[in-house]
């Protein structure tokens, strides 16, 4: 409940990641009420207690591998944003969900994952690890998932997606060595904790609007790299500007100019590998920062943004088109007194760029 009202107020609702990460804070509230309700009532013989506790029960034991399928939506739209991609998902989680509802039913009538005495003592069936097995399942997928796509992992992302597991890994094969010893629910708060540490590192982070590196970590981003000591790496980079911006705002409206700068942040980041970074300064500018072992690794991510967008132009739902101004280059420090120098001097082009964009458009 703390978790959820210090959100509630912070994050973009119309963004279904936070609403991911809602649903499982309530999908585990639910969890720790229905085991609450399960050890109260357990041994009571009454009627209406007996209809409580087996609807608890029941329900207890089909919900959590549904935990595990909110967790791999989660990751999954933190690593790729796209709801399409769900759909796919969810064919292995809902098999498993369907065969742990099956077992769940049947133990109603055989002690096979929980038993029920007919004076309401709950006790745990042979075959309770089914559950347990399959939540964990659920939750591997979501590492599997981390893992297939690592490239496409930001370096701050790849560690808490990954630990979320761990508290309830330990916390289920101690349920499944002491039958009576369940800890899973409260071992997730454990894992939301890391979430919620991570979710408070990201509003900080990232453009409200966009969702990419905003300005505050452009510049530690840029002071880290100036200490970096590895000289076999090269620093490269990128600035970029939305031609006639302006008048998209002022023309269509600022809803649309919103709708650009979404756009234009997702067609950029399309374009960079999972070690590099895409910021939004300010307004409609942006930077692209490249740290690589080869010279060559800008001019190859150029020639992207210009594919990518000449792509999005030729299905855009818009009237216009979109143009970028931009302004590369390849850090030497030879050259360059450090490294803000070095990206004001990329900016100086960029703004050549434009110049030269509306003197044609005259």
């Amino acid at each position: 409940m703390i978790l959820f009202f210090s959100l509630i107020r912070q994050l973009n609702w119309k963004n279904y990641i936070n609403k991911v990460f809602f649903y499982l804070l309530g999908l585990n509230f639910t969890l720790i009420v229905l085991d609450s309700i399960i050890i109260l009532l357990n041994g009571n013989d009454g009627i209406v207690a007996s209809i409580i506790l087996h609807t608890s029960i029941g329900v207890y034991f089909v919900l959590p591998p549904t935990f595990g399928l909110l967790w791999l939506y989660y990751v999954d739209m933190t690593i790729f944003n796209n709801r399409k991609r769900l759909i796919k998902l969810s064919i292995i989680p809902g098999i498993i969900f369907m065969i742990n509802f099956g077992f769940v039913i049947a133990s109603y009538f055989s002690d096979l994952v929980f038993n029920i005495s007919e004076t309401n003592v709950f006790t745990r069936g042979s075959n309770h690890y089914i559950v347990v097995l399959a939540s964990f399942l659920t939750l591997m997928l979501a590492n599997y998932d981390v893992l297939k796509n690592k490239e496409h992992v930001r370096k701050k992302e790849f560690g808490p997606l990954l630990l979320f597991s761990i508290p309830p890994v330990i916390a289920a094969l101690i349920l499944m060595a002491f039958n009576d010893v369940n800890m899973v629910w409260s071992s997730l708060v454990i894992s939301e904790l890391l979430i919620y540490i991570y979710i408070q590192s990201r509003i900080t982070s990232t453009d409200f609007l966009t969702g990419l590196y905003n300005r505050r970590e452009y510049e530690t981003i840029i002071r880290d790299l100036s200490y970096m000591k590895q000289k076999s790496l090269t620093v490269s980079g990128i600035m970029v500007d939305i031609n006639d911006f302006k008048n998209i705002n002022d023309v269509y409206g600022h809803r649309i100019g919103d709708e650009i700068l979404v756009h234009v942040s997702k067609l950029l980041k399309s374009t960079i590998r999972s070690q590099d970074y895409v910021f939004r300064i300010g307004g409609d500018e942006f930077v692209i920062v490249i740290i690589s072992d080869k010279k060559d690794v800008v001019n190859e991510i150029m020639n992207r943004i210009e594919l990518v967008v000449h792509d999005f132009n030729k299905q855009s739902p818009y009237d216009f088109s979109i143009s970028l101004s931009l302004g590369k280059g390849i850090y030497d420090e030879h050259t360059y007194v450090d490294l803000p120098s070095f990206f004001e001097h990329l900016d100086l082009m960029m703004y050549d760029d434009k110049k030269y964009f509306k003197k044609n458009q005259e």
